[in-house]
């Protein structure tokens, strides 16, 4: 057709030989109707005009390397180029991305659609959005592997699936990732990036981060119980709550989440032994030392269940830190301001005081240091 008409092609089922069957429609001064077609295996359009490609509602495996690409079902397969968009039928999508493209994508026809869609951009390799990468409903993954780059939009995930994106070392996304309802797993490998807002939305979410990994923007865990965790890292971390809202989770500040984490539940540390949680909420706090270990906002009851942080510092405020006969590993605990009490477990405790608010409890043949603290309790331990 005539370079002035912007095309859209849609594929509606395999050919009877090879190939595929569709239709296709143009606009413009040249508008035209192909009703029918079958046994295509190439569609050819014009780079100046805005075209779109829509898949069968069957398992597809596409294809993306600069300009052109393929569609594959089964055995029989579409070569296209200069497609700007690329919609996958309401059925199991795989694209591939092998060659630095420019395209839109959407995952499903229907955003509705249940279909598990994957995208994976190869080493090295950059896609840049023209528009938001829309995921469907049902399980989506999101790949990019070692140095590739996903710029140019955001990334939308869908409902009622659990969602998986994974950034491989030195991978970039540039913009922000919205999860779905359900779980929402978002892992950064070593020196990853994304550049805007993590926002898990409802569920169950998970953010990890790897060595010199960065969000740039906010990690959002949104409701439900949501994790931020550094377990990748190697290098400590210093975390910082700083307020709490009930049943969405704590705010506060760790370095490699640039502009803060809200709505988390759940921290963990690095691999190191001398990470870092500072309680900074001007309200009181109880922790909790045990088989698990919380932070609780008394004011608000709102608990932060953490692991692999090993120094505690409470500042503002009145802390008690309680310890139970569980507790699996040593820490350092700093009262700082306020009237702070360490209360050993309903076992048998050996306190030590070395000097002025300072010393060590042992529980359970783990011996914490603590300084800053006013008071000592042994409870019902002999």
């Amino acid at each position: 057709r005539a370079a002035t008409d912007d095309q859209n092609v849609t594929l509606t089922a395999v050919g009877t030989n090879i190939g595929f069957a569709g239709n296709a429609t143009a606009g413009g001064a040249g508008a035209f109707a192909i009703t029918a077609f079958d046994n295509v295996t190439d569609v050819l359009t014009s780079s100046a005009q805005v075209n779109t490609l829509t898949g069968a509602d069957l398992d597809s495996a596409w294809n993306i390397a600069g300009v052109t690409g393929s569609v594959t079902v089964a055995s029989q397969s579409l070569n296209f180029s200069d497609f700007d968009t690329l919609a996958g039928g309401n059925a199991n999508d795989v694209f591939t991305v092998t060659d630095d493209a420019t395209v839109g994508i959407t995952t499903d026809t229907d955003t509705l659609g249940t279909g598990a869609d994957e995208l994976t951009i190869n080493a090295g390799q950059t896609l840049t959005l023209t528009s938001d990468l829309l995921f469907s409903t049902g399980t989506d993954v999101l790949t990019l592997a070692s140095g590739a780059q996903l710029t140019g939009a955001n990334v939308l995930l869908g409902d009622n699936g659990n969602n998986t994106v994974t950034l491989g070392t030195g991978a970039v996304i540039t913009g922000n990732v919205t999860g779905g309802d359900s779980v929402d797993t978002v892992t950064l490998g070593s020196s990853a990036n994304i550049t805007g807002n993590v926002n898990g939305d409802a569920g169950d979410d998970v953010v990890t981060l790897g060595d010199n990994a960065t969000v740039t923007g906010t990690v959002n865990g949104g409701a439900d119980t949501d994790v931020l965790s550094f377990a990748n890292y190697t290098t400590a971390r210093t975390v910082e709550v700083t307020t709490s809202v009930v049943n969405v989770g704590f705010t506060g500040t760790e370095a490699s989440v640039t502009a803060g984490f809200t709505g988390i539940d759940q921290v963990t540390g690095s691999t190191a032994t001398t990470d870092v949680l500072v309680s900074n909420t001007t309200n009181n706090a109880l922790w909790r030392l045990d088989t698990d270990n919380t932070l609780e906002d008394t004011s608000t009851s709102q608990q932060l269940t953490f692991s692999g942080l090993e120094q505690l510092t409470g500042e503002a405020g009145d802390d008690t830190f309680r310890f139970g006969a569980g507790v699996g590993e040593a820490f350092t605990i700093t009262g700082n301001g306020g009237t702070n009490v360490i209360e050993g477990s309903l076992e048998d405790d050996t306190f030590t005081i070395d000097a002025v608010d300072q010393g060590q409890v042992t529980v359970n043949t783990r011996t914490s240091s603590f300084s800053g603290i006013s008071d000592l309790s042994g409870r019902d331990g002999a």
